[in-house]
């Protein structure tokens, strides 16, 4: 059907995406799921430490912990709605990069 066809492709890939995930936006999330969620990513605190030194914690207001297992699925289901977006292309999400395919 789309024999040769011209195929444009708009490939993304967010910096710092799992540090950004904004906690305040878990629209759609409700009951159990939404309170681990919560759960998971809230209270959090970090701090650097340099030469065996801390000089002290602070709270983390977005983002999932680096280096997580869960961190590049939550970004997944935290953007999963994007592709309503494209009603007319075709969306292809991994962890941080994502694919916009359009047949001309």
């Amino acid at each position: 059907m789309y024999q040769h066809a011209q195929v444009d492709i708009i490939y993304t890939d967010y910096s710092k995406c799992f540090d950004r995930i904004d906690h305040l936006l878990l629209a759609g999330i409700h009951g159990d799921l939404y309170r681990w969620f919560c759960s998971y990513v809230e209270n959090r605190t970090q701090a650097v430490v340099l030469q065996g030194y801390t000089p002290g914690w602070t709270s983390v207001p977005s983002g999932v912990p680096q280096g997580s297992i869960l961190g590049p699925l939550l970004f997944i289901l935290f953007i999963s709605d994007i592709k309503y977006c494209f009603k007319h292309s075709y969306i292809l999400l991994y962890a941080d990069d994502m694919k916009i395919l359009k047949i001309i």
